[in-house]
C-alpha cells in the first residue's frame, strides 16, 4: 500500500511554512490598483525608466572618499618620486645581498645573487649615462672619447 505524497502543511492560504525568522512582506495586491491591460502596463514601466536619477547623498559621497584619498596619495607619491634621491650602488647591492641571504636553499639564493649583480651592473651603466649627460662639458668630453675610440678601433 503506497501512500500518496503529502502536501506541505501550511498555516495560511496554501503557502508552505518556512523555517527561520519571520519575514513580513507587503501585500502588493492592495497597492496594485485596478487591473490594467498589457499596453497600459508597458507605458507605466517606460515612464518609470525615464525618471530622473536620484541625487547623490552624503552616503554616496562618503563611499567615494577612499578612491579620492587613494588618488591623492598616488599623486603625492609621484611628486615624491620626482624629488627622491636614487639609491647608491652600495645600497642596491646591500639590499640584494640581504634578500639573497634570506633564503637557505642554494637553488634560490644564487639566482638571487645573480639578479643583484645584474641590477647593480645596469644601474652603473644608467647612472654613468645620467652623470655624463648632466653638463655640456661632460657631453663634449664623452663625444671626444667616442670619437677617439672610433678612430683607434
Amino acid at each position: 500500500m503506497s501512500a500518496a505524497p503529502r502536501e506541505p502543511v501550511t498555516g495560511r492560504g496554501g503557502l508552505p511554512s518556512l523555517v527561520g525568522s519571520p519575514v513580513v512582506l507587503p501585500d502588493v495586491r492592495r497597492h496594485a490598483g485596478p487591473p490594467e491591460n498589457s499596453a497600459q502596463r508597458g507605458s507605466r514601466v517606460r515612464a518609470r525608466v525615464h525618471t530622473r536619477p536620484p541625487r547623490p547623498t552624503r552616503r554616496h559621497a562618503e563611499s567615494l572618499l577612499p578612491a579620492k584619498l587613494a588618488a591623492r596619495q598616488w599623486a603625492v607619491d609621484e611628486a615624491m618620486l620626482l624629488a627622491a634621491q636614487p639609491h647608491s650602488l652600495a645600497q642596491i647591492w646591500a639590499h640584494h645581498r640581504a634578500s639573497a641571504e634570506w633564503y637557505e636553499a642554494g637553488l634560490i639564493r644564487w639566482p638571487r645573487y645573480g639578479w643583484g649583480l645584474l641590477h647593480v651592473g645596469l644601474a652603473t651603466v644608467i647612472y654613468s649615462a645620467v652623470w655624463m649627460l648632466g653638463t655640456i662639458p661632460r657631453v663634449l668630453a664623452l663625444a671626444a672619447l667616442i670619437a677617439l675610440l672610433w678612430v683607434l678601433l
